[in-house]
Order: structure tokens, then C-alpha cells, then sequence
């Protein structure tokens, strides 16, 4: 494989990685905000009932029982929190497919700021999840300084 396709393909790898993650975060987003409060509320409680029945120590369903009310009250913030890093994450991935600079830098942005957060949590909040998205996200921003100058070239420029 030559040094153009490996960068293709790993420019490719990225893309995809970063619009699943960017998609599910919109996707996320706007289901929060499109579910009413009382809404919200029943399907959390009726998918925390399940959860708990079949695993009662789960730690994802013990987490989210003790912040719901929270997680309720503050739920506009949350969707657009997850609305705009979705927003991003998905327009970064489109620009670096179609070789925009910004895009990179963008992306390369995003990664710096979100590793360490990803690192923390799962330092204090162990989890199989956690891990791999800490992993795949480090290998991604690896990805990108490993093929700089490649990924930043602008075609006719």
C-alpha cells in the first residue's frame, strides 16, 4: 500500500469514527429535546426498571437513578451540549473527507479537549465503553499528527 492510500484509508477510519460518535450525539441531542419532561421521565423510568431487574447492581442504571432529577432539570443544556459537540464532530468528519484544512484543525481541537475528559472518566468511573471510546479517540488524534502535512495539503494549492 502506498503512502497516499494508507493516508486515505486512515483519513477514512476518522471520518467514519467521528460521524458515528457525531451522529449518535445529535441523535441523542434532539431526542432529549423533542421528549417533554414527564416524557422523559417515564421512558428513563421504565428503562431503568428493566435494567435493574436483570442486573440490580449495574452501575450505568445506579448512576442514572440517583442523577435523574437532575438530568431532568437540566435537560435543554444537555441536548444542546450534545447538539453543538454532534454539530462539530459531523463537520469536522465531512471537512477532512473533502480536504479542508479547517476541518483538521477543528477536529484536532476537539480531540485535545475531549481526551482528557474521556481520561477522567474513566479513571473515576471505570467501564468497558469508556475505555474503548478513550482509546479510539486517542487513535484518532494519533492519526491525525501522524499524517499532518498529508492530510493538510490543499488539492491545487
Amino acid at each position: 500500500m502506498t503512502k497516499p492510500d494508507r493516508v486515505e484509508s486512515w483519513r477514512r477510519v476518522v471520518v467514519v469514527f467521528k460521524l458515528a460518535t457525531g451522529g449518535a450525539e445529535l441523535g441523542l441531542g434532539i431526542t432529549i429535546l423533542a421528549l417533554s419532561a414527564a416524557g422523559f421521565d417515564r421512558l428513563v423510568g421504565r428503562l431503568l426498571n428493566t435494567g435493574l431487574r436483570h442486573d440490580p447492581n449495574g452501575s450505568v442504571f445506579v448512576f442514572v437513578e440517583r442523577h435523574l432529577p437532575a438530568l431532568l432539570a437540566g435537560k435543554e443544556w444537555i441536548a444542546l451540549g450534545l447538539l453543538a459537540l454532534g454539530g462539530l464532530k459531523v463537520a469536522g468528519a465531512v471537512g477532512l473527507l473533502l480536504g479542508r484544512p479547517w476541518a483538521y484543525h477543528l477536529l484536532v481541537a476537539l480531540l485535545v479537549l475531549l481526551v482528557p475528559v474521556d481520561a477522567y472518566h474513566v479513571a473515576t468511573r471505570p467501564s468497558i465503553t469508556g475505555a474503548v471510546l478513550l482509546l479510539l479517540n486517542v487513535g484518532a488524534l494519533g492519526i491525525l499528527l501522524r499524517y499532518r502535512r498529508a492530510l493538510l495539503v490543499v488539492e491545487g494549492g
